[in-house]
């Protein structure tokens, strides 16, 4: 082997044994160190049933507000997902420190445990208050880096925190317009301009009733009908500026129990290729693309 080639492998080498020293995210490696404990960044002892008040922030990014009204959950005012809310707990339970990653505050830019550059998390339950920053991602598949606020310490913690974190407010809401289960529906009346169309049960099956006209429905036909209220989720919400853009001539679903209770009425508006969907029950503007009530209207 030739002199230049020895020399080229010997950079070679060298470059790699330097770049094994970091993280593939740029975090130094010899900051981590397996240590037990690490009981200042314990997340796992939060629970809904204690917690009053979340806030996430981020530079940048806007700001998330989960506040606890009589059991229930809002963010940012509005009604959040009961799932993503209990999905969130467990999360935090299932976070586990791996190790010391700093106690030098010199450096803790470098792994954005910063307010200026991480996420701030707080967790406000009666009177106490508990403040962490959330960090760049580690050199791990779902691994973060973690500190208390005011600690000198950041630590190196695996996880789904902080993927959960840097989603929008949107993703927190509460997306559910109605879910009725399947076997409680007993009819159901549709209104669109000047059409009335008429679904109900009937002693041996289903019948619908369009213009006068009566006619049994197939099973394959109902069970896809009854399927879209079991739940009925919202691809999104519309916002006010895009309130124009819909029809104004109104379908109107209402949705009746086996013994002629109303259940559920919804109003609904069409834009191409979606609806705007409002629910008797909630002050929402739910956003449906059409494929999802195609069977119905």
């Amino acid at each position: 082997m030739s002199r230049k080639n020895i020399l080229t492998l010997a950079i070679i080498f060298i470059i790699l044994a330097i770049w094994a020293g970091y993280s593939i995210w740029g975090g130094p490696e010899k900051y981590v160190q397996n240590i037990p404990g690490a009981s200042e960044v314990d997340l796992t002892h939060f629970t809904s049933a204690d917690v009053d008040k979340i806030i996430i922030e981020k530079k940048g990014e806007d700001k998330k507000e989960f506040s606890k009204d009589r059991g229930l959950w809002k963010i940012n005012g509005y009604r959040a997902s009961r799932k993503e809310i209990e999905d969130f707990f467990k999360t935090l339970k299932n976070v586990r420190i791996k190790g010391l990653a700093s106690k030098n505050p010199a450096n803790h830019g470098d792994f954005y445990a910063t307010e200026d550059k991480g996420y701030i998390l707080s967790f406000t339950g009666g009177n106490k208050k508990d403040v962490f920053i959330v960090g760049k991602w580690g050199p791990e598949f779902n691994s973060f880096y973690i500190k208390r606020k005011g600690s000198r310490n950041v630590y190196l913690a695996t996880g789904l925190l902080r993927r959960k974190i840097q989603n929008s407010v949107n993703f927190w809401r509460d997306r559910e317009i109605v879910n009725i289960p399947e076997e409680k529906i007993g009819k159901i009346v549709i209104k669109q301009e000047k059409i009335v169309k008429v679904i109900k049960h009937i002693r041996d099956g289903w019948e619908k009733e369009e213009k006068g006209k009566k006619e049994k429905m197939k099973d394959q036909d109902i069970k896809k009908i009854l399927g879209i209220f079991s739940p009925l989720e919202a691809n999104g919400f519309v916002k006010d500026k895009e309130l124009k853009e819909y029809k104004k001539d109104r379908t109107t679903v209402i949705i009746f129990d086996k013994d002629g209770k109303k259940i559920h009425e919804l109003r609904l508006s069409k834009r191409d290729g979606d609806w705007l969907v409002r629910v008797d029950n909630k002050d929402t503007n739910f956003k449906v693309y059409s494929y999802k009530i195609s069977g119905l209207l």
